[in-house]
């Protein structure tokens, strides 16, 4: 997981590793979480054409501030772009793409309630439903 993953591919040897690792990596079923707040930082890094040609699926989150030509790297259709550009950032909608396509998904989580405080672990999860949680499958009952 690479958060502002534009910084790190900045730096030459990270991304020579990164860039020679993503071709390979497929084969062993492998996941790399890139994030960054706008696409068109990718396009000036040195690697970021290879990124983006290398990991087949990209999950894409509504970007108000953003316009058409931040995502020029990635070739969205304009129905994709619509999604990302027109989509209010209060919501919860995801696009998710292949080379098969794309679909938009609602992430709202909120259904879960205090589940994904407990699924998130931590302190406060451990609140909910006790310390020893991990050791009870059915822990998620209680909440």
């Amino acid at each position: 997981m690479i958060d502002e993953a534009w910084k790190a591919l900045d730096n030459a040897y990270f991304a020579e590793r990164l860039s020679n690792w993503l071709v390979t990596a497929r084969k062993q079923n492998t996941v790399a979480v890139m994030m960054t707040q706008y696409a068109s930082q990718l396009e000036r890094t040195q690697t970021g054409k290879t990124i983006v040609e290398a990991v087949p699926t990209q999950i894409l989150l509504p970007n108000i501030r953003a316009n058409a030509s931040d995502y020029a790297m990635l070739n969205l259709t304009e129905k994709e772009l619509d999604v990302l550009v027109n989509t209010g950032s209060n919501s919860r909608l995801a696009l998710i793409r292949d080379d098969q396509g794309s679909i938009v998904v609602d992430a709202d989580l909120s259904a879960l309630g205090p589940n994904l405080t407990i699924l998130g672990g931590m302190e406060k999860g451990e609140a909910l439903v006790g310390a020893d949680y991990r050791d009870r499958p059915d822990f998620w009952r209680l909440s």
